[in-house]
């Protein structure tokens, strides 16, 4: 593993919410301060795609010279609602959010200059190197910072403010972020992503990428058979876990705005991956099959079109918009989403099926019961072979559906609720219009449509690999993940049947919404015990479909005194499965994010084990192995 060697002692100073005078004079010096700047009309800021450096390279050396200060900022359309920031700028040029793109190869000395034309002190962080991280610049002065770029990977510098000795940092609103990346001697083309938050108010936000919220966010324009690699910097103070339509993508490092590690050996193949509080990560895919595709946060509290009135400060109506299909995903969704174009002149790139059978067919009835969940209804899943489900009858989770690798199925989606849906095959390689984003799935001109109220939508998809996935709506996710809309989808390979007594699915979910709603195991807060045989193999499936929530998983012995976590062997990753390498027995404790499924393999003796889940509650399921 390499690691760069930044010092991320201010990654920990910026955890605290305050400073006292005593911390900050321990901070390295810098110029004399000047006199308070006074802004009386903050410029607008320019947005960019981080694709162009900043400074000037010459003889090894990057001379960057930057300023800091207040601006108006439209993460919306350019003539949109504006609100006010902090952000950097290349002296010259107008501010920018996120900040200049600092890029060079690895070795160049980078020395920069950084004048503070805010009202308040400035700490910079990032831009000084191991043992001088943070520079403190007081009002009208200007810092400066050196340091030589050393392990080749994805960083960051911001800075943060003090205000009366308390520090404003990235996340309460200001945007001084910007990328710092070191490139290796063979560096490919790629592109670099930056998050950002700007909260307004307490459980009121904006989020964005690049300085932009969706539905203006870049449009990415690709070819069939383009190899793809970007970067993802995380500059909020929560987790994002970032999920690709339709693809799976490698993990070629993770890391912090601070230190970079390579991925060892064969590196893990994801549809989904959450990146840390001010974490980094680097992947690569290939655009195998044309059409449009997303790439988004799975965090629905992140991607809600609820999140566009916080921008304007009002309350969000309590429907969703639903009444432009064809424009449905520009009005359903917000904040960190991205649109992926990808074009093939050729006509090919389409999934075919190994098998020229008659497909499998399966008719997935949309069911609603009202005030199952108080004043709100519920919804449901259920697969009908033959015999049609009680109008209001619910399945929440529904019950897996499983298919084969390699064999075609066509899944009749019959809408019974009051309102439109979609349904998203989450994970699933597929042809694109049957993807499930209303008014975006499809090839640009034959586009997926919502299902409306008492119609129906057929959709069509062999399945290239046998694995655990999730099969949820794509229409007001918030709401509609919430009341039921989500269940398990379990691939198996060629001649194999689910063999339900050693093939075990724990599937986490949001049961309701508002006050009081719980988070629950496989539709239960209190789930029932289970009981295993003993010294049998068993594949365990978990599946976080929640809103919003990672959970915290352990499996303990409730049979030894002192409790311990048993082991149990990797085997799987959002369907794919690992290498060998990472296919190995480690202690039964995981972390799983909203979009993301975990397969283990476990043998246990005879005796009573606890499964335990910690989350916005905590629940236990009893497993009894005899």
């Amino acid at each position: 593993m390499r690691q760069i060697n930044f010092s991320i002692s201010l990654l920990a100073l910026l955890g605290a919410l305050s400073l006292t005078s005593s911390v900050l004079l321990a901070q390295p010096a810098v110029t004399a301060p000047g006199t308070r700047a006074v802004q009386a009309a903050p410029p607008t800021a320019v947005v960019h795609g981080n694709v162009t450096p900043a400074g000037i390279l010459r003889g090894g050396v990057l001379s960057l010279q930057l300023f800091a200060q207040r601006v108006r900022w439209h993460p919306e359309a350019d003539d949109g609602p504006a609100v006010g920031a902090e952000a950097f700028g290349v002296e010259g040029t107008a501010p920018s959010i996120p900040g200049p793109l600092v890029r060079v190869p690895t070795g160049t000395r980078i020395e920069t200059s950084i004048r503070n034309a805010l009202p308040d002190t400035l700490l910079v962080f990032g831009l000084s190197g191991s043992g001088r991280d943070t520079v403190r610049i007081a009002p009208g002065a200007t810092g400066r910072a050196r340091f030589v770029a050393g392990v080749p990977g994805t960083y960051a510098y911001g800075g943060a403010t003090i205000v009366e000795d308390s520090l404003h940092q990235l996340g309460t609103g200001n945007q001084l972020l910007g990328a710092l990346i070191v490139d290796g001697v063979k560096a490919q083309p790629d592109r670099v992503f930056v998050i950002s938050i700007w909260p307004p108010a307490p459980g009121r936000f904006v989020m964005a990428i690049n300085g932009k919220s969706w539905p203006h966010t870049e449009r990415l324009d690709m070819s069939v058979g383009d190899s793809v690699h970007w970067r993802v910097i995380n500059g909020t103070r929560g987790r994002h876990p970032m999920h690709l339509h339709g693809f799976y993508f490698r993990i070629d490092a993770r890391g912090s705005w601070a230190a970079d590690t390579m991925m060892p050996g064969e590196r893990p193949m994801v549809v989904t991956e959450s990146v840390p509080y001010r974490g980094t990560f680097s992947m690569t895919w290939m655009a195998e099959r044309p059409g449009n595709w997303l790439f988004h946060c799975h965090d629905a509290l992140h991607t809600s079109w609820r999140r566009r009135f916080n921008l304007i400060g009002e309350r969000p109506p309590q429907t969703a918009p639903m009444h432009d299909a064809a424009h449905h995903v520009e009005q359903d969704m917000s904040g960190l989403v991205l649109g992926i174009r990808v074009r093939d002149s050729s006509g090919g790139g389409t999934l075919r099926a190994t098998s020229s059978a008659t497909p499998r067919r399966v008719r997935l009835v949309v069911n609603e019961k009202a005030g199952f969940y108080g004043r709100e209804p519920g919804f449901s899943y259920i697969a009908s072979y033959g015999k049609e489900p009680a109008r209001d009858s619910l399945e929440i989770p529904a019950r897996p559906l499983v298919l084969t690798r390699g064999e075609r199925a066509e899944i009749v989606v019959v809408n019974r609720l009051s309102i439109p849906t979609a349904v998203h095959w989450h994970g699933i390689e597929l042809d694109s219009y049957y993807d499930g984003v209303a008014g975006w799935s499809g090839n640009g001109v034959r586009m997926a449509p919502l299902t409306a109220p008492a119609d129906s939508f057929v959709v069509k998809l062999t399945p290239p690999r046998a694995g655990t996935f999730i099969f949820h709506a794509h229409a007001d996710d918030m709401r509609q993940i919430a009341l039921g809309l989500y269940g398990p989808l379990i691939v198996l390979p060629p001649g194999e049947t689910w063999q339900r007594a050693t093939d075990h699915v724990f599937l986490i979910s949001q049961l309701g919404r508002g006050p009081g709603s719980q988070i629950g195991l496989n539709g239960s807060a209190r789930p029932e015990s289970l009981t295993f045989a003993a010294g049998v193999r068993h594949r365990l499936r978990f599946i976080n479909i929640t809103v919003a929530d990672d959970a915290e998983l352990a499996l303990r012995s409730d049979t030894s005194s002192d409790k311990p976590v048993v082991t149990w062997r990797a085997i799987a990753k959002d369907g794919a499965d690992l290498h060998r390498e990472l296919a190995i027995m480690r202690p039964a404790v995981l972390r799983i994010a909203p979009g993301e499924t975990y397969d283990y393999e476990v043998m246990l003796p005879p005796g009573d084990y606890r499964l335990s889940l910690k989350s916005n509650n905590d629940l236990d399921v009893m497993l009894r192995v005899r």
